[in-house]
């Protein structure tokens, strides 16, 4: 059981970690939104990953000289939305993420070394 505990938490962490990969790969591509994964708790215990949402937060506006070239007369301002991600805390994330498998890993090496054992005693 305790196997099954620690295997969902490092397969959580590792879905975690693809996502907040994505979301620095696209820093910088305009119009960009952030994902953020929300964790569930499974019945017997454990974790999953519940959803995969977009951060609706706005990013900043930055000036293009070639939509303002186009003029208010085609609708552009000659404004642009950025990416909403915050590279810092990606970087929060990613440690977090990190320390979350390492210790899912150990506990689910410490089990399986308690349950060898016991077979070992049993044979």
């Amino acid at each position: 059981m305790s196997l099954s505990i620690s295997a969902s938490g490092m397969i959580a962490g590792f879905q975690r970690q693809a996502i907040t990969a994505n979301n620095v790969a696209n820093a910088f591509t305009p119009g960009y939104q952030a994902q953020r994964v929300d964790l569930s708790p499974t019945a017997g215990g454990g974790v999953r990953v519940g959803a995969i949402s977009r951060d609706s937060g706005p990013g900043p506006l930055m000036f293009d000289a070639i939509l303002a070239s186009l003029g208010e007369d085609a609708g552009f301002r000659g404004y642009i939305e950025q990416s909403n991600v915050d590279l810092s805390r990606e970087f929060v994330d990613q440690i977090l993420t990190k320390a979350m498998v390492t210790a899912n890993a150990r506990a689910f090496s410490a089990q399986s070394a308690t349950t060898r054992t016991v077979l070992d005693l049993l044979a």
